[in-house]
């Protein structure tokens, strides 16, 4: 009779590590994304990278100029998947 509560409350805490650990993947897909590597996307620099996730951030819809002085907007960044 005393394994149902350890088994109930050994699920509670996975599930408590699982919403976690999901929130934790969000934020650093964001660090990830404004600190890759020039290499990687040479058309927008560290800078440009962050401006544009702070103007989605904002919910403002906003235009940064990228290194060929063209005009880049950030439509969608999905941190969930």
């Amino acid at each position: 009779m005393k394994q149902y509560p350890q088994i109930i409350n050994s699920l509670l805490f996975t599930f408590c590590l699982l919403l976690a650990n999901l929130s934790l993947v969000a934020q650093g897909l964001e660090r990830l994304y404004v600190n890759m590597p020039d290499e990687l996307n040479p058309i927008l620099s560290k800078q440009n990278r962050l401006e544009l996730l702070e103007y989605h951030k904002a919910h403002q819809v906003d235009s940064i100029k990228n290194r060929f002085k063209n005009k880049v907007i950030l439509v969608k960044f999905d941190s969930v998947q």
